[in-house]
């Protein structure tokens, strides 16, 4: 965890019956809503962000400093938001796509489900 290392599935895992969480792919449901919160069930662990991107697998790994928690069994764990900006200028003057992260606890707790 120290490291925010990578650690890949085993080949054959499901096979031998792994039920490790190796990753989560999260995607939006409602695109036009200003807030949209998941709730992903894992395996208690540790979990590092590996990357983001809008309307994409990540092509990035964040890895050294990358957003990181641990989740206990039976725990719910608030891991944080992320904000997508759809070509965005970039500092070299280039167009991109990009995700920012942030956390805002309050308004997670305060969020209400679908209506």
């Amino acid at each position: 965890m120290a490291k925010r290392d990578l650690v890949y599935q085993p080949k054959g895992a499901k096979r031998a019956g792994d039920t490790t969480t190796y990753w989560v792919t999260v995607t939006s449901a409602e695109r036009r809503k200003p807030v949209e919160y998941h709730l992903l069930p894992v395996v208690a662990g540790d979990y590092v962000l590996y990357g983001a991107m809008p309307d994409k697998l990540p092509t990035n790994s964040f890895c050294m400093g990358a957003p990181a928690f641990g989740v206990k069994p039976g725990e719910v764990v608030y891991f944080g938001d992320m904000t997508p900006f759809v070509m965005v200028r970039m500092a070299s003057g280039d167009k991109a796509n990009a995700m920012a992260y942030s956390a805002n606890l309050d308004g997670a707790r305060g969020a209400r489900g679908p209506s």
